[in-house]
């Protein structure tokens, strides 16, 4: 992780879009998908007011990246940075909204199947005193395929969840 975070300066970008870039080389390396859009979840809170809002306020917003064997990992990672900054002035755009605004909820059309959602957390949870151990336990049904990566700081190791549909995938 001291690495990855390391390179980020020099890249431009920060660690979770570099997270967001690997994970896309990936997908691209395992399926061969050329116009590839993954759904990237978002706070949907525009600022430090909005963000201290004990809310549930999230989105979810397509990520779109031309893949091709060539691509320089750089390359890829300053895309996704540049794509980032692009959608997430459109964070409060819901989903459903811009589903219904293209017409795709004639046969449940979705934007993305594949979801990569970076989670960097504090994970030092103490109760009066005492060391707790954290557990997602669930982030929702899957759709298709669900990409956790949990940056967990303190110089952990990064975790990385997958959460497939059974219908659509195998072990």
């Amino acid at each position: 992780m001291q690495a990855l975070q390391a390179v980020a300066p020099d890249l431009g970008t920060t660690l979770p879009q570099i997270l967001i870039a690997t994970t896309a080389a990936y997908l691209y390396r395992a399926t061969g998908v050329e116009d590839m859009v993954i759904g990237i979840p978002v706070t949907a809170r525009h600022n430090d007011r909005m963000r201290r809002v004990p809310a549930m306020v999230a989105n979810a917003l397509p990520l779109r990246l031309a893949m091709r064997a060539d691509l320089p990992i750089p390359e890829l990672i300053r895309e996704v940075g540049r794509q980032m900054r692009q959608i997430l002035r459109h964070q409060s755009y819901r989903y459903e909204h811009l589903r219904s605004d293209l017409n795709m909820l004639v046969n449940n059309r979705q934007l993305f199947t594949t979801v990569v959602n970076v989670e960097p957390f504090d994970y030092d949870f103490r109760f009066a005193g005492h060391p707790a151990k954290p557990r997602n336990l669930s982030n929702g049904t899957a759709e298709d395929l669900g990409i956790f990566l949990y940056e967990r700081g303190n110089g952990q190791d990064l975790q990385i969840d997958f959460d497939a549909n059974p219908a659509v995938h195998t072990a």
